[in-house]
C-alpha cells in the first residue's frame, strides 16, 4: 500500500470492456466528475421538544441543490419536519420503548484506518486533549501508509480479506505497551515539533540550525508536564 496521485479517465472512449470493467471504469469516471460538480446544498432543521423535563430532538433534512450527489444518482433521503411554531404546544400521539444491543465497531480495513491516524483522538473524552490531538493525529501524511506497511512486515498486524487483523506477535506487544505507546501526552508534545522538523527540512536551513531543536522541545515539555504530576 502505498500513497498514489488520484485516478483519472483520459480522453479515450472505452471500447469492449468486459461487466466488471466497465464497473469499475465508471466509478473512477463518477468520481472525477463529482470533484469538479457543484456542492450539494441541504437545508438541515432541528426541532427541540420538552416532554416534562424530559427533552427530545426531531431533525430533518430537505435537498435545495443535487450537485454532486446527481451524478451518479447518489440518493439521499430527505426527512421533511411538519411546520412546527416556536412555542407550539403538541398533542402526544403515542409512546413506545425500543430495546435493543449495541454492536462493536469492524475491523479496520487500511483506507479507514488511515482516515482513522488522521482524525486520531476525536473520540477521546477530554475536551482540551481532544482538541489538541486534532491539530496532530498519528504520522503525516508522507509517513501513515509506511507506518502501516511496517506494522505488515514485522507481523504485527495481518491482512483478512479487506480487514486488518492484529496477529499472536501483535497482541502481546499491545497490551505490554499501550499505556506508553499511546500516552496522549506524548504524541501531544512530539507531533508538533515534528511538524517543525519538517518545515527545516523543507526550507533547507543552514548547518548552523540544528534540526533537532524543536523535537527535542516537544519532548522537554511532555517530560516537565511529567515531573509536575508526580506527588
Amino acid at each position: 500500500m502505498t500513497d498514489h496521485h488520484a485516478l483519472l479517465v483520459t480522453g479515450e472512449k472505452p471500447l469492449f470492456l468486459s461487466k466488471e470493467d466497465n464497473t469499475v471504469y465508471q466509478m473512477i469516471a463518477g468520481r472525477m466528475v463529482e470533484a469538479f460538480s457543484d456542492k450539494c446544498v441541504k437545508e438541515l432543521t432541528t426541532v427541540t421538544s420538552l416532554s416534562g423535563e424530559v427533552e427530545f430532538a426531531a431533525k430533518g433534512c430537505v435537498i435545495r441543490q443535487a450537485g454532486w450527489c446527481a451524478v451518479l444518482g447518489e440518493e439521499s433521503e430527505e426527512q421533511v419536519l411538519p411546520h412546527w411554531k416556536s412555542g407550539e404546544t403538541l398533542a402526544v400521539c403515542g409512546v413506545s420503548l425500543t430495546e435493543g444491543k449495541t454492536k462493536p465497531k469492524p475491523l479496520h480495513t487500511e483506507a479507514s484506518l488511515l482516515s482513522a491516524m488522521e482524525t486520531a483522538g476525536k473520540d477521546v473524552e477530554d475536551e482540551e486533549v481532544r482538541q489538541a490531538m486534532r491539530e496532530c493525529g498519528i504520522g503525516t501524511p508522507a509517513t501513515r501508509a509506511a507506518i502501516i506497511e511496517t506494522l505488515f512486515a514485522r507481523g504485527y498486524v495481518q491482512r483478512c480479506k479487506k480487514s486488518l487483523v492484529p496477529t499472536e506477535k501483535g497482541l502481546p506487544l499491545y497490551s505490554a505497551y499501550m499505556s506508553h505507546l499511546y500516552e496522549t501526552d506524548v504524541r501531544i508534545a512530539y507531533a508538533p515539533g515534528m511538524d517543525e522538523f519538517s518545515a527545516v527540512c523543507d526550507r533547507k536551513t543552514s548547518s548552523r540550525t540544528s534540526p533537532s531543536t524543536p523535537v527535542m522541545t516537544g519532548w522537554r515539555a511532555w517530560a516537565t508536564r511529567r515531573k509536575a504530576r508526580r506527588p
